[in-house]
């Protein structure tokens, strides 16, 4: 899997890539690669693209594509890194989830919690994370053929080979130089969550754990990725409300649905340059 693309003052990349690395293993090895490919250094007095760093930020074996290992990377990362502005993704679990609202999971919505944007690039079109790809191919090359025996002995290829790709190992794009000699980790640091709440609409209510909005007796049907979360009813016509989480609207029901219809989806794929505006966190498949 892939997220690909953070943006301004903020990481890298981080991506789950699904692999075979051995017989003794039930279910296949998860990589999870987190990648800065852009970064704004404001401090420098201009925004550099980290796309032209190539610093491996980290790069972890798990046992399967399950949310919860998933938040244990990512907040380490933010942790240790700081918060990027923006992650591209591809449409692969756990970035992802089919069945929910624009496609967002649990780990989506958290990123947005943190103020994380989220881009995601056309399905079959792994050039629009091009610079992650190329890194992709040294580390299968280098670190998993032939694969380790068991989880341990894989994350340690895994550790050799972030301080080999980031300490020793020449780029020819940033002229001979290695990924440390540029890299500056975000200015932005990992707090946590903050309260949400709605002052300009009609109500707050909390998203169950089974994804409803409940409303006196009403229950409305919403998705279980928002399970805890804050949201913003606001009636715009009469006996019809407008749903929104953060800034961005989700959709619409009126005195009669029992469940919310979709407003136009704020994160669909489209076409993500890699320039110097567009900084942030990249996941390979």
């Amino acid at each position: 899997m892939q997220p690909d693309g953070l943006r301004e003052e903020g990481l890298a990349h981080t991506g789950l890539a699904d692999q075979q690395y051995g017989p003794s293993f039930v279910q296949p090895l998860q990589a999870v690669e987190l990648l800065d490919l852009r970064f704004a250094d404001r401090a420098a007095g201009g925004e550099v693209d980290v796309l032209e760093r190539r610093y491996l930020l980290c790069c972890d074996a798990l046992g399967s594509t399950q949310e919860a290992p998933a938040f244990t990377v990512f907040e380490r990362a933010f942790k240790d890194f700081g918060l990027p502005l923006a992650i591209r993704t591809d449409y692969g679990i756990p970035f992802s989830s089919r069945s929910a609202f624009f496609g967002l999971s649990k780990l989506s919505v958290w990123w947005l919690r943190l103020g994380i944007g989220i881009e995601r690039i056309k399905p079959g079109n792994p050039q629009q994370n091009g610079q992650h790809e190329r890194m992709h191919l040294t580390l299968k090359k280098e670190a998993t053929k032939p694969a380790a025996k068991n989880l341990l002995q894989q994350q340690a290829r895994f550790d050799q080979f972030i301080e080999y790709y980031n300490e020793e190992r020449p780029h020819q794009a940033l002229e001979g130089r290695c990924p440390a000699h540029l890299y500056r980790p975000s200015k932005r640091a990992y707090t946590g969550l903050s309260d949400l709440e709605y002052p300009f609409h009609d109500r707050t209510v909390t998203i169950t754990t089974c994804g409803r909005i409940c409303i006196g007796r009403r229950k409305i049907n919403l998705s279980q990725v928002f399970a805890g979360q804050n949201v913003g009813i606001k009636e715009i016509a009469e006996k019809i409300w407008l749903v929104s989480f953060m800034h961005y609207d989700l959709g619409f029901f009126d005195h009669e649905a029992c469940r919310v219809e979709c407003a136009p989806n704020p994160f669909g794929a489209k076409v993500l340059p890699m320039s110097p505006e567009s900084n942030g966190y990249h996941v390979p498949r």
